[in-house]
Protein backbone atom coordinates (compact mmCIF):
# COMPACT_ATOMS: atom_id res chain seq x y z
CA UNK A 1 0.00 0.00 0.00
CA UNK A 2 2.57 2.90 0.68
CA UNK A 3 4.50 1.51 -2.39
CA UNK A 4 1.00 2.61 -4.80
CA UNK A 5 1.20 5.58 -2.39
CA UNK A 6 4.60 6.65 -3.28
CA UNK A 7 3.88 5.98 -7.02
CA UNK A 8 1.04 7.80 -7.19
CA UNK A 9 2.75 10.81 -5.24
CA UNK A 10 5.88 10.19 -7.72
CA UNK A 11 3.31 10.25 -10.96
CA UNK A 12 1.00 13.22 -9.85
CA UNK A 13 4.11 15.07 -9.29
CA UNK A 14 6.29 14.11 -12.25
CA UNK A 15 2.52 14.86 -14.80
CA UNK A 16 2.24 18.46 -12.47
CA UNK A 17 5.73 19.67 -13.77
CA UNK A 18 5.71 18.37 -17.25
CA UNK A 19 2.24 19.40 -18.05
CA UNK A 20 3.41 22.68 -17.11
CA UNK A 21 6.30 23.03 -18.49
CA UNK A 22 4.77 21.63 -21.97
CA UNK A 23 2.28 24.55 -21.76
CA UNK A 24 4.59 26.84 -20.79
CA UNK A 25 6.79 25.76 -23.86
CA UNK A 26 3.93 25.91 -26.51
CA UNK A 27 2.71 29.23 -25.59
CA UNK A 28 6.48 30.95 -25.82
CA UNK A 29 7.35 33.56 -27.79
CA UNK A 30 11.18 34.00 -26.32
CA UNK A 31 14.23 32.12 -27.85
CA UNK A 32 15.82 29.69 -24.93
CA UNK A 33 18.83 31.85 -25.98
CA UNK A 34 17.47 35.57 -24.49
CA UNK A 35 18.61 38.54 -22.94
CA UNK A 36 20.96 37.91 -19.82
CA UNK A 37 21.32 34.54 -21.29
CA UNK A 38 23.71 35.25 -23.91
CA UNK A 39 26.08 36.45 -21.79
CA UNK A 40 26.17 33.37 -20.29
CA UNK A 41 26.21 31.61 -23.34
CA UNK A 42 29.17 33.68 -24.77
CA UNK A 43 31.83 31.48 -22.71
CA UNK A 44 30.27 28.36 -25.52
CA UNK A 45 30.05 30.22 -27.99
CA UNK A 46 33.44 32.16 -28.12
CA UNK A 47 35.63 29.20 -26.89
CA UNK A 48 34.02 26.26 -29.01
CA UNK A 49 32.18 28.13 -32.16
CA UNK A 50 33.54 31.67 -33.33
CA UNK A 51 37.57 31.05 -31.82
CA UNK A 52 37.73 34.44 -30.89
CA UNK A 53 38.01 33.98 -26.37
CA UNK A 54 41.56 35.14 -26.33
CA UNK A 55 41.77 39.20 -25.75
CA UNK A 56 38.26 39.66 -26.70
CA UNK A 57 35.29 41.90 -25.48
CA UNK A 58 35.15 40.93 -21.60
CA UNK A 59 32.26 38.80 -20.65
CA UNK A 60 30.07 40.76 -17.91
CA UNK A 61 28.74 37.12 -16.24
CA UNK A 62 30.63 34.41 -14.21
CA UNK A 63 30.85 30.92 -16.08
CA UNK A 64 29.46 28.08 -13.76
CA UNK A 65 25.97 28.27 -15.42
CA UNK A 66 27.95 27.75 -18.76
CA UNK A 67 30.37 25.08 -16.98
CA UNK A 68 26.67 23.25 -16.20
CA UNK A 69 25.28 23.16 -19.80
CA UNK A 70 28.93 22.12 -21.50
CA UNK A 71 27.71 18.29 -21.06
CA UNK A 72 24.30 19.09 -23.47
CA UNK A 73 26.06 21.80 -25.56
CA UNK A 74 29.53 19.81 -26.45
CA UNK A 75 26.81 17.35 -28.04
CA UNK A 76 24.37 19.59 -29.99
CA UNK A 77 28.35 21.23 -31.25
CA UNK A 78 28.99 17.22 -32.35
CA UNK A 79 25.73 17.13 -34.21
CA UNK A 80 26.48 20.07 -35.43
CA UNK A 81 29.88 19.49 -36.87
CA UNK A 82 28.90 16.29 -38.31
CA UNK A 83 25.55 17.63 -40.33
CA UNK A 84 27.43 21.54 -40.89
CA UNK A 85 24.87 22.92 -39.52
CA UNK A 86 25.93 26.96 -37.96
CA UNK A 87 29.45 26.87 -36.83
CA UNK A 88 30.43 29.86 -38.09
CA UNK A 89 27.65 31.92 -35.28
CA UNK A 90 26.18 29.33 -32.64
CA UNK A 91 22.85 30.51 -32.49
CA UNK A 92 21.03 28.11 -34.45
CA UNK A 93 18.20 26.12 -33.47
CA UNK A 94 19.97 23.12 -32.27
CA UNK A 95 22.32 25.22 -29.73
CA UNK A 96 19.21 26.62 -28.36
CA UNK A 97 17.44 23.35 -27.77
CA UNK A 98 20.47 22.36 -25.76
CA UNK A 99 19.62 24.93 -23.77
CA UNK A 100 16.29 24.05 -23.11
CA UNK A 101 17.09 20.24 -22.58
CA UNK A 102 19.93 21.36 -20.28
CA UNK A 103 17.96 23.28 -17.73
CA UNK A 104 15.12 21.43 -17.87
CA UNK A 105 17.47 18.22 -16.65
CA UNK A 106 18.85 20.49 -13.73
CA UNK A 107 15.20 21.28 -12.92
CA UNK A 108 14.26 17.96 -12.36
CA UNK A 109 17.03 17.41 -10.46
CA UNK A 110 16.84 20.05 -8.28
CA UNK A 111 13.35 18.48 -7.36
CA UNK A 112 15.14 15.40 -6.79
CA UNK A 113 17.29 17.08 -4.39
CA UNK A 114 14.57 18.97 -3.00
CA UNK A 115 12.58 15.89 -2.17
CA UNK A 116 15.54 14.20 -0.25
CA UNK A 117 15.95 17.35 2.05
CA UNK A 118 12.44 17.31 2.97
CA UNK A 119 11.94 13.82 3.12
CA UNK A 120 14.29 14.18 5.96
CA UNK A 121 12.08 15.70 7.49
CA UNK A 122 8.44 15.13 6.83
CA UNK A 123 5.98 12.34 4.78
CA UNK A 124 6.18 11.04 1.53
CA UNK A 125 2.67 12.99 1.40
CA UNK A 126 3.83 16.21 2.28
CA UNK A 127 7.34 16.13 0.70
CA UNK A 128 5.26 15.41 -3.09
CA UNK A 129 3.05 17.99 -1.91
CA UNK A 130 5.64 20.63 -1.31
CA UNK A 131 7.21 20.22 -4.20
CA UNK A 132 4.12 20.66 -6.79
CA UNK A 133 3.62 23.63 -4.56
CA UNK A 134 7.32 24.98 -5.08
CA UNK A 135 7.49 24.66 -8.87
CA UNK A 136 3.96 26.24 -9.70
CA UNK A 137 3.78 28.41 -6.73
CA UNK A 138 6.69 30.03 -7.51
CA UNK A 139 8.85 31.76 -10.63
CA UNK A 140 10.87 28.38 -11.09
CA UNK A 141 8.86 27.19 -14.60
CA UNK A 142 8.95 30.74 -16.14
CA UNK A 143 12.94 30.48 -15.76
CA UNK A 144 12.88 26.87 -16.58
CA UNK A 145 10.83 27.32 -19.94
CA UNK A 146 10.37 30.46 -21.04
CA UNK A 147 14.01 32.40 -20.34
CA UNK A 148 16.15 28.81 -19.60
CA UNK A 149 19.73 30.42 -20.84
CA UNK A 150 19.69 32.50 -17.47
CA UNK A 151 21.72 31.36 -14.30
CA UNK A 152 18.87 31.31 -11.83
CA UNK A 153 17.77 27.34 -12.07
CA UNK A 154 21.51 26.27 -12.35
CA UNK A 155 21.77 28.76 -9.14
CA UNK A 156 18.97 27.03 -7.60
CA UNK A 157 20.32 23.47 -8.60
CA UNK A 158 23.57 24.32 -6.35
CA UNK A 159 22.15 26.00 -4.18
CA UNK A 160 19.97 23.15 -3.37
CA UNK A 161 22.74 20.19 -3.41
CA UNK A 162 24.50 22.24 -0.83
CA UNK A 163 21.83 21.99 1.46
CA UNK A 164 21.34 18.21 1.01
CA UNK A 165 25.08 17.83 1.10
CA UNK A 166 24.99 19.82 4.46
CA UNK A 167 22.73 17.52 5.69
CA UNK A 168 24.43 14.21 4.26
CA UNK A 169 27.82 16.03 5.82
CA UNK A 170 26.79 16.68 9.08
CA UNK A 171 25.39 13.07 9.42
CA UNK A 172 28.13 11.05 8.15
CA UNK A 173 30.96 12.89 8.92
CA UNK A 174 31.94 12.25 12.48
CA UNK A 175 31.43 8.06 11.52
CA UNK A 176 34.26 8.03 8.83
CA UNK A 177 37.68 7.41 8.44
CA UNK A 178 40.25 10.45 8.56
CA UNK A 179 40.86 10.14 4.34
CA UNK A 180 36.74 10.24 3.56
CA UNK A 181 36.10 12.77 6.07
CA UNK A 182 39.23 14.56 4.02
CA UNK A 183 36.54 13.64 0.84
CA UNK A 184 33.77 15.42 2.32
CA UNK A 185 35.83 18.23 2.88
CA UNK A 186 36.94 18.60 -0.48
CA UNK A 187 33.26 17.93 -1.58
CA UNK A 188 31.94 21.21 0.50
CA UNK A 189 34.77 23.79 -1.03
CA UNK A 190 33.91 21.92 -4.62
CA UNK A 191 30.12 22.54 -4.14
CA UNK A 192 30.54 26.14 -2.95
CA UNK A 193 33.12 27.25 -5.33
CA UNK A 194 30.70 26.09 -8.36
CA UNK A 195 28.38 28.03 -6.27
CA UNK A 196 30.28 31.34 -6.89
CA UNK A 197 30.85 30.51 -10.75
CA UNK A 198 27.18 30.93 -11.33
CA UNK A 199 26.37 34.03 -9.17
CA UNK A 200 29.15 35.54 -6.75
CA UNK A 201 26.49 36.77 -4.43
CA UNK A 202 25.45 32.89 -4.25
CA UNK A 203 28.02 32.60 -1.58
CA UNK A 204 25.76 33.51 1.46
CA UNK A 205 24.48 29.73 1.27
CA UNK A 206 27.72 29.32 3.11
CA UNK A 207 25.58 30.49 6.42
CA UNK A 208 23.50 27.14 6.12
CA UNK A 209 26.66 25.64 7.13
CA UNK A 210 28.05 28.32 9.64
CA UNK A 211 24.30 27.91 11.64
CA UNK A 212 23.35 24.30 10.75
CA UNK A 213 22.11 23.74 14.14
CA UNK A 214 21.85 26.30 16.00
CA UNK A 215 19.75 27.98 17.75
CA UNK A 216 21.38 30.15 20.18
CA UNK A 217 24.88 32.10 21.02
CA UNK A 218 25.80 28.81 23.05
CA UNK A 219 25.02 26.57 19.70
CA UNK A 220 27.07 29.26 17.57
CA UNK A 221 30.15 29.26 19.63
CA UNK A 222 30.34 25.33 19.92
CA UNK A 223 29.68 25.55 16.01
CA UNK A 224 32.58 28.01 15.25
CA UNK A 225 35.00 26.10 16.98
CA UNK A 226 34.15 23.02 15.13
CA UNK A 227 34.36 24.94 12.03
CA UNK A 228 37.28 26.54 12.30
CA UNK A 229 39.46 23.24 12.93
CA UNK A 230 42.11 21.92 10.05
CA UNK A 231 39.39 20.61 7.95
CA UNK A 232 38.79 24.26 7.17
CA UNK A 233 42.00 24.01 4.85
CA UNK A 234 40.66 21.52 2.79
CA UNK A 235 37.62 23.00 2.25
CA UNK A 236 39.53 26.65 1.31
CA UNK A 237 41.77 24.74 -1.08
CA UNK A 238 39.15 22.99 -3.26
CA UNK A 239 36.69 26.17 -3.18
CA UNK A 240 40.28 28.52 -4.27
CA UNK A 241 40.67 25.77 -6.86
CA UNK A 242 37.31 26.27 -8.53
CA UNK A 243 37.34 29.61 -8.39
CA UNK A 244 40.51 29.97 -9.91
CA UNK A 245 38.68 28.40 -12.99
CA UNK A 246 36.60 32.34 -13.30
CA UNK A 247 40.32 33.91 -12.70
CA UNK A 248 41.83 32.34 -15.49
CA UNK A 249 39.89 33.01 -17.95
CA UNK A 250 39.43 36.12 -16.75
CA UNK A 251 43.29 36.50 -17.40
CA UNK A 252 42.99 34.66 -20.93
CA UNK A 253 40.44 37.01 -22.17
CA UNK A 254 40.78 40.54 -20.61
CA UNK A 255 44.89 39.66 -19.78
CA UNK A 256 43.58 40.64 -16.06
CA UNK A 257 43.41 38.48 -13.63
CA UNK A 258 39.79 40.45 -11.84
CA UNK A 259 37.17 41.64 -13.84
CA UNK A 260 34.08 43.88 -12.33
CA UNK A 261 31.23 42.89 -15.00
CA UNK A 262 28.99 45.59 -13.56
CA UNK A 263 31.25 48.52 -13.25
CA UNK A 264 28.99 51.72 -12.58
CA UNK A 265 26.02 49.92 -11.64
CA UNK A 266 26.18 50.71 -7.91
CA UNK A 267 24.08 50.56 -4.74
CA UNK A 268 22.34 54.21 -3.79
CA UNK A 269 19.75 52.87 -1.59
CA UNK A 270 21.94 51.24 0.87
CA UNK A 271 20.57 53.86 3.51
CA UNK A 272 17.38 53.85 2.09
CA UNK A 273 16.56 50.29 0.98
CA UNK A 274 13.66 49.46 -1.17
CA UNK A 275 12.04 46.59 0.95
CA UNK A 276 8.51 47.29 0.28
CA UNK A 277 8.46 47.67 -3.11
CA UNK A 278 11.37 44.73 -3.88
CA UNK A 279 8.53 42.52 -1.89
CA UNK A 280 4.93 43.60 -2.39
CA UNK A 281 4.77 46.19 -4.92
CA UNK A 282 2.64 46.06 -8.28
CA UNK A 283 6.12 46.42 -10.12
CA UNK A 284 7.53 42.82 -9.32
CA UNK A 285 7.41 42.57 -5.72
CA UNK A 286 7.76 38.86 -4.63
CA UNK A 287 5.13 38.21 -2.64
CA UNK A 288 2.60 39.52 -4.80
CA UNK A 289 3.75 37.78 -7.89
CA UNK A 290 4.97 34.74 -5.61
CA UNK A 291 2.08 34.61 -2.54
CA UNK A 292 3.05 31.32 -1.78
CA UNK A 293 6.46 32.41 -0.75
CA UNK A 294 4.88 35.07 1.95
CA UNK A 295 3.75 31.75 3.56
CA UNK A 296 6.90 30.30 3.46
CA UNK A 297 8.38 33.65 4.80
CA UNK A 298 5.89 33.66 7.82
CA UNK A 299 6.77 29.81 8.69
CA UNK A 300 10.30 30.92 9.16
CA UNK A 301 9.19 33.57 11.81
CA UNK A 302 6.60 31.78 13.45
CA UNK A 303 6.59 27.97 12.65
CA UNK A 304 9.87 26.44 12.84
CA UNK A 305 11.14 24.78 15.15
CA UNK A 306 14.64 22.64 16.95
CA UNK A 307 13.64 20.01 13.88
CA UNK A 308 15.16 22.10 11.39
CA UNK A 309 18.51 22.84 11.30
CA UNK A 310 18.23 25.80 8.52
CA UNK A 311 16.28 27.40 11.14
CA UNK A 312 18.39 30.28 11.36
CA UNK A 313 20.19 30.47 8.48
CA UNK A 314 17.12 30.50 6.01
CA UNK A 315 15.99 33.72 7.93
CA UNK A 316 18.81 34.96 7.58
CA UNK A 317 20.16 34.28 4.06
CA UNK A 318 16.50 35.23 3.10
CA UNK A 319 17.10 39.64 4.87
CA UNK A 320 20.23 39.71 3.52
CA UNK A 321 19.38 38.97 0.28
CA UNK A 322 16.35 40.73 0.67
CA UNK A 323 18.44 43.75 1.69
CA UNK A 324 21.12 43.59 -0.90
CA UNK A 325 18.60 43.48 -3.95
CA UNK A 326 16.59 46.46 -2.42
CA UNK A 327 19.97 48.46 -2.34
CA UNK A 328 20.73 48.11 -6.25
CA UNK A 329 19.88 51.14 -8.19
CA UNK A 330 17.95 48.66 -10.61
CA UNK A 331 16.08 46.72 -7.49
CA UNK A 332 13.28 45.55 -10.11
CA UNK A 333 15.84 43.24 -12.40
CA UNK A 334 14.79 44.38 -15.59
CA UNK A 335 12.98 42.34 -17.76
CA UNK A 336 11.76 38.75 -16.28
CA UNK A 337 9.47 37.23 -14.09
CA UNK A 338 8.72 38.98 -9.99
CA UNK A 339 12.36 39.74 -8.83
CA UNK A 340 14.03 37.02 -10.13
CA UNK A 341 17.26 36.43 -7.98
CA UNK A 342 15.19 35.26 -5.06
CA UNK A 343 14.94 32.29 -7.54
CA UNK A 344 18.63 31.21 -7.17
CA UNK A 345 17.24 30.79 -2.78
CA UNK A 346 13.65 28.83 -3.27
CA UNK A 347 15.44 26.09 -1.35
CA UNK A 348 15.27 27.65 2.25
CA UNK A 349 11.89 28.04 1.63
CA UNK A 350 11.23 24.10 1.41
CA UNK A 351 11.46 23.41 4.95
CA UNK A 352 8.92 26.18 6.30
CA UNK A 353 6.34 25.97 3.20
CA UNK A 354 6.25 21.92 4.14
CA UNK A 355 6.05 22.64 7.84
CA UNK A 356 2.56 24.62 6.37
CA UNK A 357 1.55 21.50 4.82
CA UNK A 358 2.39 19.54 7.47
CA UNK A 359 -0.78 20.98 9.57
CA UNK A 360 -2.86 20.21 7.07
CA UNK A 361 -2.55 16.46 8.08
CA UNK A 362 -2.70 17.40 11.36
CA UNK A 363 -5.67 16.39 13.22
CA UNK A 364 -4.85 18.36 16.68
CA UNK A 365 -5.17 21.25 14.58
CA UNK A 366 -8.81 22.61 14.40
CA UNK A 367 -10.32 22.10 10.39
CA UNK A 368 -10.88 25.78 10.48
CA UNK A 369 -7.38 26.70 10.25
CA UNK A 370 -6.76 23.18 7.98
CA UNK A 371 -9.40 24.46 5.91
CA UNK A 372 -7.71 28.28 5.90
CA UNK A 373 -4.40 26.56 5.09
CA UNK A 374 -5.42 24.83 2.45
CA UNK A 375 -7.46 27.01 0.40
CA UNK A 376 -4.42 29.72 1.00
CA UNK A 377 -2.03 27.38 -0.71
CA UNK A 378 -4.52 26.84 -3.43
CA UNK A 379 -4.69 30.11 -3.98
CA UNK A 380 -1.80 31.87 -3.69
CA UNK A 381 -0.18 28.50 -5.82
CA UNK A 382 -2.51 29.47 -8.56
CA UNK A 383 -2.42 33.27 -8.65
CA UNK A 384 1.40 32.32 -9.61
CA UNK A 385 0.74 30.56 -12.56
CA UNK A 386 -2.07 33.17 -13.63
CA UNK A 387 0.89 36.15 -13.91
CA UNK A 388 3.42 33.79 -15.59
CA UNK A 389 0.43 33.08 -18.14
CA UNK A 390 -0.08 36.71 -18.44
CA UNK A 391 3.78 37.62 -18.27
CA UNK A 392 3.98 35.00 -21.03
CA UNK A 393 1.27 36.14 -23.31
CA UNK A 394 2.42 39.51 -23.16
CA UNK A 395 -0.34 41.14 -21.14
CA UNK A 396 1.14 41.55 -18.00
CA UNK A 397 4.52 43.90 -18.43
CA UNK A 398 8.08 41.56 -17.49
CA UNK A 399 9.66 45.12 -16.32
CA UNK A 400 6.94 47.17 -15.14
CA UNK A 401 3.57 46.42 -14.01
CA UNK A 402 0.80 48.14 -11.95
CA UNK A 403 -1.88 47.15 -10.06
CA UNK A 404 -4.28 48.41 -13.38
CA UNK A 405 -2.48 45.65 -15.60
CA UNK A 406 -2.73 43.21 -13.21
CA UNK A 407 -6.75 43.96 -12.38
CA UNK A 408 -7.29 44.26 -15.98
CA UNK A 409 -5.72 41.26 -16.81
CA UNK A 410 -7.94 38.92 -13.90
CA UNK A 411 -11.00 40.49 -15.31
CA UNK A 412 -10.04 39.86 -18.56
CA UNK A 413 -9.61 36.57 -18.05
CA UNK A 414 -12.56 35.96 -16.03
CA UNK A 415 -14.61 36.96 -18.76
Amino acid sequence: MLNKKFNLYFLITFLVIFLTSMYLFFINKYPPIYGDGIGFYEYFRKIFITGDFVNSTPIKYPVGTNLLQIPFLLIAYGFSYIFKIDMQYGYSQIFNNAVSISTFFYCVLTFVILYRIIKYFFSDKVTYLTCICLFIGTMIPFFTVIYPSYSHIYGLFMNSLFMYYVICYENKYYKRTSSEKILLDLGLGLILGLICLIRYTNFIMLLTYIFYNVFNINDLKKRLTIIFSKKLFYQIVTFLFIVLIQVILYKISTGRFMFNGYAGEEFPFLLNPQIFYVLFSDTKGLFIFCPLLFIGFLSMLLLSDKNNPFKFSQLLIFLIVTYIISSWWCWWLAHGYTIRIYCDIICIFAIPIATVINLIFQKRIQSFYRYVISFSVIIFTFLNLLWINGVVLGNINSNLASWYMLNQYIYSFFQ
